[in-house]
């Protein structure tokens, strides 16, 4: 018995002439996909955290799509109290939206209220109320993997291989 294969190397250089081309429409279409999976784990998680409202965030979190890359940007400085929701006085401190804050004080400035707390002895010794965003650290590294599990996912079903 005896078996015979051949190869005709037109045929392979064709297949590999298409696969080359549909390789950057399928890298868009993979970052595309990443970057949705990226942005809806990310705003999911911090929804379910609860502490912040979405709004107060939106600043806060920035998705790129670059020709060649997405990139997730997520601030983490604290943010001032009086962006929690309505502010109030109350016997013992005060209110911003849901969140009581020990010691601290509804001022007027500008014509917007926020919240002030005494930091010392002295008249003039106060500083802004904040509330700590949390450690997103976690989040953002999960959100990655899940991306790029979507990435890869995608890019091979575009590509046929």
């Amino acid at each position: 018995m005896q078996i015979t294969a051949s190869v005709n190397a037109d045929n392979v250089r064709a297949y590999l002439d298409g696969i080359a081309k549909q390789v950057p429409v399928a890298q868009k279409n993979a970052l595309q996909a990443a970057l949705g999976v990226l942005r809806d784990d990310v705003l999911n998680a911090v929804k379910s955290d609860g502490q912040l409202p979405l709004n107060v965030l939106a600043n806060r979190l920035r998705f790129d799509d670059k020709p060649d890359a997405i990139a997730l940007w997520l601030g983490q400085l604290p943010v001032n109290a009086a962006y929690l929701g309505a502010v109030s006085q109350g016997g013992a401190g005060s209110y911003a939206g849901k969140q009581f804050f020990q010691g601290a004080f509804v001022i007027t400035k500008g014509g917007y209220q926020t919240l002030r707390k005494r930091t010392g002895q002295g008249r003039l010794t106060i500083e802004a109320v904040t509330a700590d965003i949390g450690d997103w650290q976690a989040v953002a590294d999960k959100s990655a993997d899940l991306a790029v599990n979507q990435y890869v996912e995608v890019f091979l079903q575009d590509v046929e291989l």
